[in-house]
């Protein structure tokens, strides 16, 4: 009896009835078909219609983000200033710029453009700028350069 069941067991096993969970069961019995869905219920109110499509954008050099206009500085005095700067300009005076830089950064990975008259004082700023990390320096120039560019001036 003994030796009838341990034959059965590894016919069993031969067969792929008994395989491990992990490997494919070898049979040549043709694989279980699932029953078919039972159909939905159905209602007496019509189908909604499907919402259409959204529309497919192409891409287009217009649909790129702009990069961020740059940030003007005037390191003149505020006097200088006052007689007219590009419109929305920080004011930093040339010799107050080691102290003040702080003021710079949040703009520290934004493109600064330093203008003074000539160019000279704003060199001198971009020299202590530089020395405090940023990198996006520009030197404009003298606020001709600025109204050169077609940067609007104003003095308010």
């Amino acid at each position: 009896m003994m030796r009838s069941t341990l034959v059965f067991a590894v016919a069993l096993f031969a067969s792929g009835a008994c395989a491990p969970a992990d490997e494919p069961a070898t049979s040549d019995a043709p694989p279980a078909v699932a029953a078919p869905a039972a159909p939905a219920p159905t209602t007496d109110l019509p189908a909604a219609p499907a919402p259409p499509a959204p529309p497919v954008a192409e891409a287009s050099p217009q649909a790129a983000p702009a990069a961020a206009a740059p940030v003007y500085l005037d390191v003149r005095t505020p006097a200088e200033f006052q007689a007219g700067h590009v419109e929305g300009a920080i004011l930093i005076p040339h010799d107050q710029m080691a102290q003040r830089w702080p003021e710079l950064a949040a703009y520290q990975d934004r493109e600064l453009v330093v203008y003074c008259r000539s160019g000279r004082r704003s060199g001198l700023a971009i020299e202590v700028l530089r020395a405090q990390g940023f990198t996006k320096l520009e030197n404009g120039g003298g606020l001709n350069q600025m109204a050169g560019r077609g940067l609007p001036i104003t003095t308010d």
